[in-house]
């Protein structure tokens, strides 16, 4: 059977939130009165039957037929017949929207305001529990317009569109950053040099027939452009190159870190700090001259085997 990054959801806890079984939390709610008081409900997930699995399954082009099976059962085969397909992103973001919770019976009678709150804490705490259960992966699932996805899927670039990269390209994103410098969009130049550098270490790996890591992991695929160019520091390496070398790790792990922490491609934190005009121009420029040194090694690479 092949892996999958949604494997994890095949894991009976994780289930158990999806299909409705367990329990988030409660909210006192005034549209359902017992002795003259609000009554407490429950929050769930959308309860789904074996039948409704079964349906649900089939609407994402993959049939089950229902029998005497656990509920369990028929979702996790929901989710292998998904991965073959490629509909497990899909389902994910049914089972999060709000044509799901719409049919759900024991919340059927509450007022428009009271389900959208039912919603957006049934949604925040399912998605926050589940990110519980995979922290382990360095993944986490986050709603971003209507559609539920791993972080990691967001992220994916996709440089083989780009024709080329060179220097020419490198200045128009420089410009486009500059202007965002003007107008004061500091997160959004951290995001455009942290992209800069994704899009030029897959670039290069991809010129000389290398497979990227295709999962936005800025750190994986230098470690990969390190070991096409023999980039690696080491004892029989110059002492003023492995600084040098070093120097340049410092800079993908600090755009990486700066862009995790306080860019626009992520909501605010904890950790969360303003970002001020001179760091964001810092990480700029030392991403363009990162990205001016890899296509260099690129170029001396590719003369070498004419």
């Amino acid at each position: 059977m092949p892996k999958s990054e949604y494997d994890f959801l095949m894991k009976k806890p994780i289930i158990e939130i999806l299909d409705g079984d367990a329990c988030l939390d409660n909210l006192i709610s005034e549209d359902k009165i017992h002795n003259g008081q609000p009554m407490n409900v429950e929050i769930h997930m959308p309860y789904l039957s074996g039948p409704d699995i079964c349906d649900l399954s089939e609407k994402f082009g993959s049939p089950i037929e229902y029998d005497i099976f656990s509920r369990w059962s028929y979702m996790q085969e929901m989710f292998e017949k998904a991965k073959y397909k490629n509909k497990t992103q899909e389902i994910l973001s049914y089972l999060f929207s709000k044509t799901n919770f719409s049919m759900c019976k024991n919340i059927s009678d509450l007022s428009v305001e009271m389900f959208e709150e039912y919603y957006q804490k049934a949604t925040t705490l399912a998605i926050k529990k589940i990110n519980n259960f995979i922290d382990y992966t360095g993944d986490k699932l986050i709603i971003k317009n209507n559609n539920v996805f791993l972080k990691s899927d967001l992220f994916e670039i996709k440089s083989k569109y780009i024709q080329k990269i060179d220097r020419t390209y490198i200045k128009e994103v420089q410009s486009k950053a500059n202007e965002n410098l003007r107008q004061g969009n500091f997160d959004s130049v951290l995001t455009q040099a942290r992209t800069l550098l994704e899009e030029v270490f897959m670039y290069v790996l991809e010129v000389d027939g290398i497979q990227p890591s295709r999962k936005g992991n800025i750190k994986k695929l230098y470690g990969q452009v390190k070991l096409a160019y023999s980039m690696s520091t080491g004892k029989d390496v110059d002492k003023r190159i492995n600084e040098l070398l070093s120097g340049l790790e410092n800079i993908v792990n600090a755009i990486a870190e700066m862009r995790n922490k306080e860019s626009d491609a992520h909501g605010l934190g904890r950790k969360r700090i303003k970002v001020e005009e001179h760091h964001a121009r810092l990480a700029l420029n030392a991403a363009l001259t990162m990205a001016d040194f890899i296509l260099s090694v690129s170029a001396k690479n590719i003369s070498k085997r004419k």
